[in-house]
């Protein structure tokens, strides 16, 4: 839930056990169980959460096969300490590299 105003002092970032009245054009009491507060305000939006409906709807597509293979073969060979240490050799000499020559 969220309004279009200024919030009062003293909200904290979740509450629990939340009651909200408009007590008039713009103004809104929010109640809970952590206090009482009155929120001036010209709006108040209340938003759902749509996203596992939503992907029970539009399953999410199977990644290509060449794509599948090839992360699976990066994250094998980055877990294998010796490309590990090939990788980390041939950036640090890329690195030497590019200082000595003016980055080119």
């Amino acid at each position: 839930m969220s309004f279009t105003g200024n919030a009062p002092t003293g909200l904290p970032a979740t509450l629990g056990n939340v009651r909200v009245e408009q007590l008039g054009p713009a103004l809104f009491v929010i109640d809970a169980a952590e206090g009482r507060w009155e929120v001036e305000a010209t709006a108040m939006h209340v938003h759902h959460d749509v996203g596992a409906a939503f992907f029970r709807a539009v399953p999410p597509r199977r990644a290509p096969l060449r794509k599948r293979i090839f992360w699976r073969a990066v994250l094998a060979a980055a877990g294998n300490p010796l490309v590990r240490r090939l990788f980390l050799a041939r950036r640090v000499a890329r690195a030497d590299t590019a200082r000595t020559d003016g980055g080119r």
